[in-house]
């Protein structure tokens, strides 16, 4: 999502729109703006909430639609950059010189800056370990992403133990740059609308019928298809200009439409067509004093991948007793300036050093004479690599002294804001924890109405991001979902929901937690057979063991009698109860019996 930078930079039209639109446009700004959504949406989530609108929104929530607009942007400003320079080789390289730098900077952040100062372990034994070097040439590799460092965020302040949970989706976009050159042949071409048909048809395929990720990769099937649908519009939108009226009119009419649409099954589909011509449109949307922002110095990719850690950090400062608010409060800021140091001390050194070679490539193939590299060149690789030493001693005197001058005062700020139980006269409310399961947008049909109505019962609801495609299960699963119950409701037992893959984590967590710590538990398309051959890539790497398969609290499975997926669960007890839903496999939304859930749970539920 980050190499739209570069392609709003690298898209030159002949025409006189095209001219004007490269000074004057708000891709950057729109950039920018969702870049703070994320950490808005992250604000809430790493504290175990779920973040606002989600229940209206219905198919998505805010955070998924600010990824959503990286990949509309990208697939727009990418196409455009292949109209104007055709070709492979200088086109990979452009990307890889725009989304590396500030990636190995957001990286040696987190691992020399965040981690020696919030580690728990000893500072030697952090930098011994092996898990602090996997971390950053881990995700170098971007397609086994590392999220965990040593003693970071572990110690039940941070419900999330990530460093940069960020970082996932960057594999998605590095994935679809692969398929630019085939776009700017089918679509760039006379037969640009055959082309278009062919491609989108082929994104419209169920591609999670495959199976859960692609061979050989972590990329799951779900989130590719969906990534891919948006990143192509995106690239209709340009092929197409010509055809295609970017008009206020008809902006309003399908902002109505995905309004409409809101609550539906067929939601996410509507918004493949409004939501990349929104963004569009408003991205062209000439505004005075708002025009062209952005344009010199672009922080957005910074933001992205810079404001998890910080706002991690500021969780554990605070012990983990602080409002959502007050984390977008503090991150922000902090990660804006530490965005601006990536962005002029590491990203634009490095696009002008692509410039640099682009030329002397040009001026190569021109003469046969040997290059060589002049006092200036010199001068400016030398600048760019101390540039880059001192963001890092900037940016580490910086967290240290947040957390020097500011912790207690974090602390106690944050207590009165959002205490984890209050000491009012009323009795607190019982604690649902959620758990979810693989690929958020995916489960998230099923989250609404459930969200509703365990508020409406009288729960208060917690979410958490427990598990990932190397923790599902495992450890460290189990211990934040520890984390929550002591956080949130530490003298009561608690009640869990999982969902798909969560149920995994919600097994081990039954297996691992005191006698009473859960009052009642629902499994939702359970997965709770594995580990299995079919998902060995998925389970056995996380170090998660199989699920224990005699459960002693009462626990109720709503499973598919096809579910191709998890298969028959296989979990017993006398307590332990099968709700099948006749002809359902693991498909969304789940044809569950709302009511008849929380009739189960009310009957086991904590006074």
């Amino acid at each position: 999502m980050t190499s739209t930078v570069a392609a709003a930079v690298d898209a030159p039209s002949p025409s006189r729109e095209r001219r004007g639109l490269e000074r004057t446009n708000n891709f950057n700004l729109i950039r920018v703006i969702a870049a703070v959504v994320v950490i808005f949406d992250h604000s809430y989530r790493l504290v175990g909430q779920a973040p606002p609108l989600t229940g209206w929104l219905g198919y998505t929530d805010i955070g998924t639609i600010a990824v959503y607009t990286f990949f509309i942007m990208s697939g727009h400003l990418l196409t455009s950059s292949w109209a104007a320079h055709p070709r492979i080789v200088p086109f990979f390289v452009k990307r890889f010189m725009r989304i590396m730098p500030g990636l190995v900077f957001a990286l040696l952040f987190g691992a020399l800056v965040v981690g020696p100062l919030m580690t728990t372990v000893p500072l030697s034994q952090y930098i011994h370990d092996p898990q602090t070097s996997s971390y950053v040439w881990q995700n170098l590799i971007l397609f086994r992403a590392a999220y965990n460092l040593p003693g970071v965020f572990g110690t039940g302040h941070n419900p999330f133990p990530a460093v940069n949970g960020s970082i996932w989706t960057l594999c998605y976009e590095v994935t679809l740059y692969c398929i630019v050159p085939i776009i700017g042949v089918l679509m760039l071409k006379r037969w640009r609308v055959a082309g278009a048909v062919l491609l989108l048809g082929f994104a419209a395929l169920p591609w999670y019928r495959l199976g859960l990720m692609m061979p050989g990769t972590w990329l799951l099937y779900d989130q590719m298809s969906v990534f891919t649908r948006y990143f192509l519009v995106g690239a209709v939108l340009f092929a197409f200009r010509d055809r295609i009226p970017m008009r206020r009119s008809i902006a309003l009419v399908l902002l109505a439409s995905l309004v409409v649409s809101l609550g539906h099954p067929w939601a996410s589909w509507v918004s493949y067509v409004t939501l990349p011509y929104e963004i569009v449109f408003l991205a062209r949307l000439r505004i005075p004093g708002v025009a062209g922002a952005f344009q010199r110095r672009d922080p957005s990719y910074g933001i992205y991948v810079l404001g998890f850690p910080i706002q991690q950090a500021v969780i554990s400062i605070a012990g983990g007793h602080i409002h959502p608010l007050a984390v977008f409060a503090i991150s922000v800021p902090v990660t804006f300036c530490c965005a601006l140091i990536s962005w002029t001390f590491i990203e634009a050194p490095a696009m002008r050093l692509r410039s640099t070679l682009a030329k002397r490539r040009t001026r190569a193939a021109q003469s046969p004479r040997p290059i060589r590299l002049s006092p200036a060149f010199s001068h400016r690789l030398m600048v760019t690599a101390a540039a880059g030493a001192m963001a890092g001693v900037i940016a580490a005197m910086g967290v240290w002294g947040v957390q020097k001058t500011s912790g207690s005062q974090l602390l106690s700020a944050s207590a009165a804001t959002l205490p984890p139980h209050s000491g009012a006269a009323a009795a607190p409310k019982p604690v649902l924890i959620y758990l979810h399961g693989l690929g958020e947008p995916a489960d998230h049909p099923a989250m609404p109405d459930l969200l509703a109505a365990a508020a409406a019962d009288g729960y208060r609801v917690i979410m958490t991001d427990e598990g990932g495609l190397t923790s599902w299960g495992n450890k460290a699963a189990v211990a934040a979902v520890a984390a929550l119950k002591a956080k949130y409701s530490p003298n009561r037992p608690v009640t869990l929901i999982g969902c798909s893959m969560g149920t995994l984590t919600l097994l081990s967590y039954l297996a691992a937690a005191p006698p009473g710590s859960v009052s009642a538990a629902v499994g939702l398309l359970p997965f709770s057979h594995l580990p299995t051959t079919e998902h060995l890539d998925t389970i056995i790497p996380s170090g998660a063991t199989n699920p224990p398969t005699v459960v002693n609290i009462p626990y109720q499975l709503w499973w598919g009698t096809k579910d191709w997926h998890a298969g028959t669960p296989t979990i017993t007890g006398p307590q332990v109860s099968y709700v099948p839903m006749v002809g359902e496999g693991h498909d969304l939304p789940i044809p569950y019996n709302l009511p008849a859930i929380f009739r189960f749970l009310d009957r086991y539920r904590a006074k």
